[in-house]
């Protein structure tokens, strides 16, 4: 419970006895209650003797002689030191005699036996020099409790357990032993060991070299069968030598000079390393097994090995592995037989091992960004193939083709490629479209393939009857074996051709004169000869130059299709058709003809 102090304070006693103010009997009963009595509250300093307490309670309560609080209004004291502490705070019997450190609930922690002299250590009851019980509940309740030691605890130079020149705390329980301790091995050296079992397998050893003479070979060992675990850190010094880190045992296989290490080391002031080596053999490996990943920057690592870089190098990448040496370094693949090698002639080299090319090879000393080379080492253009390459079609379904892209309008401008599963073109990306394809089938040339083409064929296809925009060049050999001109149909007037400025034919101008070819055939009767004759008279003829510059210059002779027969035009009325043309002129001579001769008969009839 808290200490209830009724008496006052130091600040109110000296109210009482200020100059001028007379005291009072109660302010002098006040004064005397405040102080300690050395008969009323059993500390006393007798002449000659050391400062003397006499415990407070009986033979039937604990005898306590000072509590510790951390604070008068704490609820009870945090320590207390005592004599004859009770087992059993309910049974008096239970009392031990000695001296007694107690916590606040009266629970002894540490007792010194008066007719032993034997210390116990969360008990009342030691049976050793020094005995300690860790364990709760009755003394022996649990099996292999570590700070239990039980009745032998013994220091000495001889007669421990047969561990001759040895000193140390030896502990047996249910008939097993455990010694912890020094062992002498020698001049200047003494190893502190821990043994389980007995003295010729000490499972634990300690060593120890002084004034450097009689060295051991270890500083630690640990003996039998079985791993070793540490419920926390494993912290071997650091430094660059056997003396530091994790050293194997040397030659394992037999033989010298074999050692492998785990050290951590600065190089250059903060700059460390941790390493990981082995000696002597080329063919001494280091080996991570097949189960599991290696990380280097991630403890969670998705593959073999996994590299998170956070390193920045050129350009701000993150430095994931770096190859110093300076000649030339490769990674390899022994079974694919092939090779990726770096170069200081700053070049990259894709090899077959296997059978001795290279495959690709990346130059980066061009400027603008280096040359990529395959088939040759020495590529003198951005892309450089020693041989003939294939473009694929994509999988989500574009053609094979080539993009072309110029820097000044920041835009692809045409395309060479399929433009479909049979025909290779050319396509115009800034509004031409497919400006020529060749069917890869019939070799058929299409120019302004998107909007008016006009196809080059081997055999004459038809196609323009189908459709009103499509010209047709044919070098025919089949059916008709001539060359073939076709025009398109866009005028709806059937199919067109027309030539400007100058057409010249070296040899013959023929037009298909066949009835196969024509319809609504019927002869002209005399009436339409003459009313042709009439029209030829009736027709006017003037000298003109044309407009259009080259041919401009020569005077000229012929008809105004305005001021010209209908027979003698085309069906937009404009244009002169020379094969209507011919047809006319043969029709009026023939009109003229029969005129002459009857004109003839006349003269004849009437001559003399």
């Amino acid at each position: 419970m808290p200490v209830d102090i009724k008496t006052k304070d130091r600040l109110a006693l000296k109210a009482f006895f200020r100059k001028n103010q007379i005291p009072t009997e109660g302010n002098f009963a006040d004064l005397l209650d405040a102080m300690l009595n050395q008969k009323d509250d059993g500390i006393a300093k007798p002449a000659g003797d050391p400062l003397s307490i006499a415990a407070a309670g009986d033979a039937n309560t604990p005898q306590r002689l000072i509590n510790f609080y951390g604070g008068f209004s704490d609820p009870g004291p945090a320590w207390t030191l005592q004599m004859n502490p009770f087992a059993d705070s309910n049974l008096p019997a239970s009392a031990r005699a000695g001296f007694s450190i107690s916590d606040g609930q009266g629970r002894s922690r540490l007792f010194i036996d008066q007719a032993s002299g034997n210390i116990g250590i969360g008990t009342l009851q030691p049976a050793t020099p020094l005995h300690i019980v860790t364990k709760t509940g009755a003394e022996g309740a649990g099996y292999g409790n570590p700070m239990l030691f039980g009745q032998h605890i013994e220091f000495g130079a001889t007669g421990l357990w047969g561990l001759k020149n040895s000193y140390g705390i030896l502990h047996t329980w249910d008939g097993d032993s455990l010694f912890v301790g020094l062992k002498d091995e020698g001049p200047n050296r003494k190893d502190a060991i821990i043994v389980f079992g007995d003295e010729a397998n000490d499972n634990l050893r300690i060593l120890f070299a002084a004034n450097g003479s009689n060295p051991p070979t270890e500083c630690l060992k640990i003996s039998g069968a079985g791993g070793v675990s540490v419920n926390g850190a494993f912290i071997p010094s650091s430094g660059n030598s056997e003396a530091n880190g994790v050293l194997f045992p040397k030659n394992p296989g037999g033989g010298t000079g074999d050692a492998a290490w785990l050290r951590y080391y600065p190089r250059s002031g903060e700059a460390c390393t941790l390493e990981l080596g082995t000696a002597n053999d080329p063919d001494d490996h280091i080996a991570l097994m097949p189960s599991g990943g290696v990380g280097i920057g991630t403890n969670s690592p998705g593959a073999k090995l996994d590299i998170l870089a956070t390193t920045n190098t050129w350009g701000g990448w993150f430095e994931a592995i770096r190859l110093s040496q300076a000649a030339h370094s490769a990674i390899t693949h022994p079974g694919g037989g092939l090779l990726f090698g770096m170069h200081s002639d700053r070049r990259f080299y894709f090899a077959d091992t296997v059978e001795g090319n290279y495959i690709m090879t990346i130059d980066a000393n061009p400027a603008g960004g280096g040359n990529v080379g395959i088939g040759t080492t020495v590529p003198a253009f951005k892309l450089d193939v020693a041989d003939r390459i294939r473009l694929r079609q994509g999988p989500n379904g574009a053609t094979a083709g080539l993009w072309l892209f110029q820097s000044t309008p920041n835009s692809d401008r045409a395309f060479i490629g399929m433009a479909g599963d049979n025909e290779v073109g050319f396509w115009g990306n800034s509004g031409a479209g497919w400006a020529s394809t060749v069917d890869t089938t019939t070799g058929t040339t299409k120019l302004l393939a998107s909007s008016n083409p006009l196809y080059f064929t081997r055999t004459w296809s038809g196609l323009p009857d189908g459709v009103t925009n499509v010209s047709e060049i044919s070098n025919d050999t089949a059916a008709h074996k001539t060359l073939m001109i076709i025009g398109n149909k866009s005028a709806g007037l059937g199919r067109r051709v027309s030539v400007w400025d100058r057409f010249e034919v070296n040899g013959t101008f023929v037009n298909n004169s066949s009835i196969e070819h024509k319809q609504d055939v019927e002869a002209l009767t005399e009436p339409d000869y003459q009313a042709l004759h009439a029209k030829l008279l009736a027709t006017p003829i003037y000298r003109y130059r044309f407009k259009s510059p080259g041919i401009d210059a020569k005077v000229r002779l012929g008809v105004i299709s305005e001021q010209s027969p209908g027979e003698i035009l085309d069906e937009t009325g404009k244009f002169v058709s020379f094969l209507d043309y011919a047809g006319f002129l043969f029709a009026a001579l023939k009109a003229q003809a029969q005129q002459i001769e009857r004109l003839a008969a006349r003269v004849a009839a009437v001559s003399p």
